[in-house]
């Protein structure tokens, strides 16, 4: 289902995209909207999940893998496991 979405998105045509996973969607779409109790809580392009990645944990979802290391690698001093690795790189 994955390759038709991305297929589809690289051809210009627009998607609704519901999910929880937000891997799934970094992986598809340009733009992500978060929504709680019917609400927009965040709109952001996807490869700005990083920036609200607090945010995102706050309501309960998962930020993608690779998005996770991102973090990881910005805070002088935190350890990368290689499994964090491994994760980010098998999630592309």
């Amino acid at each position: 289902m994955c390759e038709t979405l991305s297929r589809l998105a690289r051809e210009k045509v627009a998607i609704l995209l519901v999910s929880h996973d937000l891997g799934v969607v970094a992986e598809i779409a340009d733009r992500a909207v978060v929504m709680e109790a019917g609400k927009i809580v965040t709109d952001l392009p996807v490869r700005d999940i990083v920036i609200d990645a607090d945010r995102i944990r706050g309501l309960g979802l998962a930020i993608p893998p690779a998005a996770g290391l991102s973090l990881a690698l910005k805070l002088p001093g935190t350890p990368v496991r290689k499994s964090q690795v491994v994760r980010a790189l098998r999630a592309r």
